[in-house]
């Protein structure tokens, strides 16, 4: 997919794909950045996405250790994973 979108878009650029477990978005922010700043890009998108493939494994970590749910609660005492993905356009400011 990592390289299939940009084409789609017609984007041009490097174009990086990292996986790094949890900070996989933050690296991707990273070199992000980097690029910027070296003046590869004037404009970049940094991308992160978690998608959950086996639900057998993601239900064991839903429940807290009471087995209630309190999303938002300050008893909460428990771990929920979820399915997300975020996009990041980032520009450099002008040079003064």
């Amino acid at each position: 997919m990592a390289a299939k979108l940009p084409f789609f878009y017609g984007f041009t650029g490097p174009n990086i794909a990292t996986e790094s477990g949890c900070s996989s978005s933050m690296i991707a922010m990273e070199l992000a950045c980097k690029s910027l700043q070296r003046e590869e890009c004037a404009v970049a998108l940094a991308t992160g996405a978690n998608i959950i493939l086996h639900m057998d494994t993601s239900a064991k970590m839903v429940w807290a250790e009471d087995g209630i749910r309190k999303t938002f609660d300050e008893s909460a005492n428990g771990y929920g994973r979820a399915e997300g993905i975020a996009i990041l356009v980032l520009k450099r400011y002008s040079k003064r």
